[in-house]
């Protein structure tokens, strides 16, 4: 496996637009190995569609700290998983999967699946991985509620990838759309227990709606504007 992890330049294919990162933070487009996701296609998944329905949250059991293990590790082509998106304890922004592909986060087995699945399931969704957009936030599920405050760097960009993900493709945001690993796999315990969920998911639908609502004045603008 490479040392250092490989970025390509420019912006991240799906993160142009996103608003209100925090302050310095960076938007990096470091891509996983092709063998750790899959395109849409008649063989994987019986050629289900790509849909974006919920989010899943997950930490990476890496520690909280100046080190990016998470994308090094998704460009190994031997570790046969991957997630979209990560942050990390600057608050800085990763994209290794475009959200038109299957990133391979959050794909059960019969035996390891939660039962019942959430409301939204699908049967011709075939897998979590197919439905779901995912990202991982640098940390430990045991430590989570002391590293993934409210207001952090970090905090305030998952909650700036949230609300542009959800505004982008019409995900509500509430805890049936929004989950855990640990709600879809009988075998992942994370985000744990701390995880801040009332708190992240009010400042995703205060963003949600504060950009809704600059969207509706600049649409009312241009309205005068054609009509003077």
């Amino acid at each position: 496996m490479n040392s250092r992890i490989i970025v390509e330049p420019g912006t991240p294919p799906d993160l142009d637009g996103i608003e209100r990162m925090p302050a310095g933070a960076r938007l990096i487009w470091a891509p996983a190995h092709r063998a750790n996701y899959s395109s849409p296609g008649p063989r994987r998944y019986r050629g289900a569609k790509r849909r974006h329905v919920a989010i899943a949250y997950h930490t990476p059991e890496e520690d909280f700290d100046s080190i990016e293990v998470t994308p090094r590790v998704f460009q190994d082509p031997k570790h046969q998983a991957s997630t979209g998106y990560y942050a990390d304890s600057d608050g800085d922004l990763y994209q290794m999967v475009r959200d038109r592909d299957f990133a391979w986060g959050q794909g059960t087995r019969d035996w390891n699946t939660v039962k019942p699945r959430p409301a939204w399931w699908r049967p011709e969704y075939a897998s979590y991985n197919t439905c779901m957009l995912s990202i991982e936030i640098e940390g430990r599920a045991r430590d989570i509620g002391e590293t993934f405050t409210p207001g952090s760097r970090q905090f305030q960009t998952v909650a700036a990838w949230a609300a542009h993900v959800c505004r982008r493709y019409g995900i509500p945001v509430d805890r049936e759309h929004h989950v855990g690993h640990s709600q879809l796999s009988t075998t992942r315990g994370d985000p744990g227990p701390a995880f801040p969920w009332p708190a992240l998911l009010a400042e995703i639908r205060a963003r949600v709606a504060e950009q809704e609502a600059a969207a509706f004045a600049r649409r009312m603008a241009e309205l005068r504007v054609v009509a003077a």
